[in-house]
């Protein structure tokens, strides 16, 4: 799996719904239970217990049917913004016995402290190369690097900082693009001209982004990276970031990819949870 999440705080976005069932839901430890199952799907962002996962044990435990099912290593992208916990994550790798491929980075521009708003692009490339190359639990990725639409100028910085990191250390990088069509272009635009080998970048999120064949074969042809379907198992209509987008459905994700293999795409494909 080469996007998910085993610890990471998102309630940064938290957002009011435009209606709400009960007052429990804005509690910052509400209980979630099945009765508000369908709720969530359409609020996603509107529980601020939806946004945490902080469990070891918890992780721990969804790892053992990962690895069950034949699972052996998940990347886990949660970058700084989303509060990363790289020795909790060190633990849940010797607990779980699944290799845990750690991410190092910077997320959405919004959700960054003032300090790593103000940090300059030589800062952003030693912090991400340290992660990288440090003995004890290092990193194995750059990202995702989150990025909005229209770029902000310290996402843009940042990606920069990342080109220059993946030219020190040779790792992948991961993208977490903007709610728009026109966002993975732009981003690789940056990229390409900072530098990155752009066949070691990953464009996540495109199953929410480019949600026909058309747009994702252009999208291939002009950028040479790597594509991913990574929010499997989120079957909702309704995309609550972006209420323009219907997202699709596994089975539309199944054919998007199958479509792309017949295509020749499919050695750049690659598929996750998030």
């Amino acid at each position: 799996m080469m996007h998910e999440h085993l610890l990471l705080d998102t309630r940064d976005v938290f957002f009011l719904p435009t209606a709400l069932e009960s007052e429990r839901h804005l509690e910052e430890r509400a209980e979630i239970t099945l009765d508000m199952r369908y709720w969530l799907e359409y609020n996603h962002a509107s529980c601020k217990t939806n946004l945490v996962l902080e469990s070891v044990d918890e992780a721990c435990e969804e790892l053992a049917h990962y690895k069950a099912a034949g699972g052996a290593v998940l990347v886990e992208l949660t970058t700084k913004g989303l509060r990363p916990d790289g020795s909790a994550l060190a633990r849940i790798q010797q607990q779980a016995g699944v290799v845990v491929v750690r991410g190092c980075g910077y997320y959405v521009d919004a959700s960054r402290c003032a300090e790593d708003r103000a940090m300059d692009e030589a800062a952003m490339c030693a912090y991400m190369v340290g992660e990288l190359t440090r003995e004890e639990a290092p990193a194995g990725i750059i990202g995702e690097m989150g990025c909005s639409h229209p770029l902000t100028p310290t996402e843009a910085t940042a990606l920069r900082a990342a080109a220059s990191a993946q030219r020190t250390t040779n790792a992948a990088i991961s993208i977490h693009p903007g709610r728009h069509a026109d966002s993975p272009r732009a981003i690789c635009e940056v990229l390409r001209g900072a530098g990155a080998d752009m066949q070691r970048v990953v464009m996540g999120h495109l199953d929410r982004t480019l949600l026909t064949i058309e747009e994702l074969v252009a999208f291939a042809d002009e950028h040479a990276c790597v594509l991913e379907f990574d929010l499997f198992g989120i079957e909702c209509s309704k995309y609550w970031f972006n209420e323009a987008v219907d997202m699709p459905s596994d089975g539309r994700r199944l054919d998007l990819i199958c479509e792309l293999v017949a295509r020749g795409y499919g050695q750049r494909v690659v598929v996750s949870h998030d």
